[in-house]
């Protein structure tokens, strides 16, 4: 199992506190991971690859509608959004 997680601008601290807080508990270092970047095209990259079976996003009904799109185009991830 792959997790990605990619916080906003306004989360990226909280996010690396979490990721530390992972790492303190144990997880295998390839099983989360924290993609500091770009929304559009970081979360672009997460909706379509094929190692990733689940998304959640917390999003614009625009941006939740190309989000669903590029997921199905890759391995039919599970989508959860927060619109």
């Amino acid at each position: 199992m792959l997790i990605a997680l990619k916080p906003t601008k306004q989360t990226l601290l909280s996010a690396l506190y979490y990721a530390a807080l992972i790492k303190e508990a144990g997880f295998p270092s390839d099983v989360v991971n924290i993609i500091p970047g770009d929304g559009p095209e970081c979360g672009y990259a997460i909706a379509v690859h094929a190692h990733i079976d689940k998304a959640a996003c917390t999003s614009s009904v625009e941006i939740g509608k190309k989000i669903q799109e590029a997921a199905t185009k890759s391995n039919l991830k599970c989508v959860t959004f927060e619109l």
